[in-house]
């Protein structure tokens, strides 16, 4: 396989298509393989992890929905 072609056809032109922030700047690190951001649940995943799984995961949600706003 050549890695440098597949790194630089796919993987790199995936990130460079879809992570690129041109409204705020930036880069998108949170992206589903469609390149669509997954921000809320890359946020909900660390919040759940600091409350040890214990806080109510759709109250977290909307909490983490109105910051974002």
């Amino acid at each position: 396989m050549n890695y440098k072609k597949y790194l630089s056809d796919n993987i790199l032109k995936f990130w460079l298509d879809n992570a690129i922030d041109y409204e705020n700047g930036g880069i998108f690190t949170s992206l589903d393989k469609n390149g669509k951001q997954q921000a809320i649940k890359a946020l909900m995943g660390q919040a759940m992890s600091k409350t040890t799984g214990k806080a109510n995961p759709v109250v977290m949600e909307e909490i983490i929905k109105n910051i974002l706003k």
